[in-house]
């Protein structure tokens, strides 16, 4: 199946603005690793699975602008329009995504230092204050209930309590008569 000559260039717009897309979805995981500082071994497994999607988008790519038939101004178009948008969208993309990240991390500094500080310190003190009378209550609590502790027998009946007693009494008795 032949292509005219003049459904060429077209598809050539149509590659270049599909690896603009491609460059956009590149700076996606671009995010991410400025988000969340990644190893290297994430960034590998990162840009593996970017470029076996790439590999599998290009596909469908070609399958639906030229009836599958892979042509090389097709993967010629994707690089020129990755390259265009990684050089000037993807640059100004990356710099403000980082300013962000760092506005936010000043930020955060600023309310660690201005905020979170003193209120962690005022509830520290008022803690202190209000930390003996709450931890004797507490303490009160535990006793009463453990003191109140429901038994199945009675105080006097209880057997392991039976049995200590007699062997108690039964000593007393075996050491008078060793003494006499």
């Amino acid at each position: 199946m032949e292509q005219s000559l003049s459904s060429q260039p077209i598809i050539f717009g149509y590659a270049c603005l599909f690896g603009i897309l491609l460059g956009a979805y590149y700076d996606i995981f671009r995010i991410i690793r400025i988000l969340t500082a990644s190893e290297r071994r994430h960034i590998f497994f990162q840009d593996v699975f970017y470029l076996g999607s790439c590999g599998v988008l290009t596909f469908l790519f070609t399958f639906a602008a030229n009836k599958g038939e892979f042509r090389f101004y097709i993967l010629a178009g994707e690089i020129i329009g990755w390259c265009v948008y990684h050089l000037t969208v993807g640059a100004v993309t990356l710099r403000l995504i980082k300013w962000i990240v760092s506005l936010l991390e000043k930020s955060i500094a600023f309310l660690n230092v201005h905020f979170f500080g003193p209120a962690f310190r005022i509830s520290q003190k008022v803690a202190g204050l209000m930390g003996r009378p709450v931890c004797s209550f507490f303490c009160f609590i535990k006793k009463s209930v453990a003191k109140s502790k429901i038994r199945l027998k009675q105080r006097g009946k209880v057997v392991y309590n039976a049995d200590k007693r007699v062997a108690g009494k039964n000593q007393k008795k075996t050491k008078r008569k060793k003494r006499a």
